[in-house]
């Protein structure tokens, strides 16, 4: 019984790992929050990239009145 009490205690002082569990939920929350972003203002700039394709295309095909 003391081989499993003491195979539990070194299994949770066992650091090895950790840093890496760390950065990754370091990374799932930028993750996270980019795709937030992406999804919040996507729309509004495929309407600014519409709009400046627009213009351009009016410019460089003149005046159409």
């Amino acid at each position: 019984m003391s081989k499993v009490i003491n195979a539990i205690v070194n299994f949770v002082r066992d650091e090895e790992g950790t840093e890496l569990v760390e950065w990754g939920l370091i990374a799932g929350f930028i993750i996270v929050i980019a795709a937030g972003l992406f999804f919040t203002i996507g729309g509004d700039l495929t309407t600014i990239f519409t709009d400046l394709r627009d213009r351009v295309g009016e410019a460089a095909n003149g005046p159409t009145g």
